[in-house]
């Protein structure tokens, strides 16, 4: 198991894309104008990327985009991002985090996401149209 003080978060500039083949395939190097987009680093490699997205004028922030690379998959690097996400977004005195459950690979289905979430405490907010809605509260 990889410990959180193990990990390295480097936010992405404008225009800057990944070393490492798999996550070349899922960053996109256009501008954000309100995101913060992230590669996490472990071992001084790129092992995950986390996309988040702070719409003004609003108390949540909007979970993106978070992808852990094949081979670093299981060994809870996805949740110690998730925790990073909490302390990022207290950060910016955001109350909530919300996400749409979407797998960006054919590898993992959206029940596991799903259980993912549920176990730091996010809850499923929609069902509409066959896309689920999650949300978490903050507590300060």
């Amino acid at each position: 198991m990889i410990l959180a003080c193990e990990l390295k978060y480097k936010e992405l500039k404008n225009g800057e894309s990944s070393s490492n083949k798999e996550l070349k395939k899922i960053v996109r190097s256009g501008a954000v104008p309100y995101g913060k987009r992230y590669f996490i680093i472990y071992k001084n490699k790129e092992v995950a990327f986390l996309y988040l997205d702070y719409p003004p004028f609003h108390d949540y922030v909007i979970l993106y985009e978070i992808y852990v690379i094949t081979e670093h998959r299981n060994k809870g690097i996805a949740k110690l991002i998730l925790d990073k996400t909490d302390e990022l977004c207290k950060l910016e005195n955001r109350q909530k985090i919300k996400l749409y459950v979407h797998s960006l690979d054919k590898l993992t289905n959206d029940e596991q996401l799903v259980k993912l979430y549920e176990s730091k405490s996010y809850k499923i907010s929609s069902t509409e149209n066959g896309r689920i809605t999650m949300e978490k509260v903050l507590i300060n």
